[in-house]
């Protein structure tokens, strides 16, 4: 009986072409591990979506990923090595939860880095914070690409029968896991370019409102202290990858 994947990733995706590149993408970048890709091609919901992926996973670490990123290094290492200490990986995340959005704390609670693609062919990278690898003590994570070792799953589900479109699914998911006492922590050296924008319109706030009433007494009062993310405009992906690779990392 052959061995079952290491790696499983989850995507849900309507557009062959985006799920043919990110197939071969996470292909590449998880090079030397076993891995498998399983793709929901007519999901309700991302939360509907993924739940369903990953009753299908084999693997004992389960990537659920958008389908426009794109990771510029070999990950699969570095993966295995944050989770003997961690359960759940992210990009991006907070270790202070203030309302429905996972960036609403502010520096110094929230942490990450990701690069965003714009029409013109440049790459916004944007640096929530970046001071070491792994940042621990997280208690919610953006969606964009979200790591979890197995036993995660035997416990927390997304909730697909509050969040029925394709927003506050990952806030709740990740939330839900630090609830439960799992560890979580956002890593700083997963470097990727995200080929969308995420939209706060009508729709999120109808999903925060009900993120909301759904978490109120579990999360911390919005104090709305006004930031800027560190923002940098460059050219080319090796740019990317540099600013994305700070020298102080041991």
């Amino acid at each position: 009986m052959s061995q079952p994947p290491l790696f499983s990733i989850v995507t849900c995706s309507i557009d062959p072409a985006k799920f043919t590149r990110v197939t071969e993408m996470y292909r590449q970048v998880l090079a030397g591990h076993s891995c498998e890709v399983v793709g929901i091609h007519d999901a309700k919901s991302l939360a509907e979506g993924y739940n369903r992926g990953m009753q299908s996973a084999a693997g004992q670490v389960i990537i659920f990923s958008h389908d426009d990123v794109e990771f510029l290094c070999p990950i699969g290492d570095r993966i295995l090595t944050h989770l003997q200490d961690y359960d759940l990986l992210g990009i991006a995340g907070t270790t202070r939860l203030e309302g429905a959005q996972w960036t609403y704390a502010g520096p110094p609670y929230i942490y990450g880095q990701v690069a965003q693609a714009n029409p013109d062919g440049t790459f916004n990278v944007r640096i929530f914070g970046a001071p070491t690898r792994a940042v621990g003590g997280i208690v919610a994570m953006d969606g964009v690409c979200l790591i979890a070792h197995r036993r995660v799953l035997e416990k927390v589900q997304f909730d697909a029968e509050r969040f029925t479109g394709f927003h506050l699914y990952d806030t709740d998911f990740t939330f839900s896991a630090y609830l439960a006492g799992f560890r979580l922590a956002v890593c700083c050296d997963l470097p990727m370019i995200h080929y969308s924008y995420g939209q706060m319109n009508a729709d999120w706030y109808r999903y925060a409102d009900c993120f909301c009433a759904k978490r109120s007494e579990q999360i911390v009062p919005y104090r709305r202290r006004k930031f800027r993310v560190c923002n940098i405009q460059l050219h080319t992906k090796q740019d990317v990858l540099e600013v994305m690779t700070p020298a102080h990392w041991t």
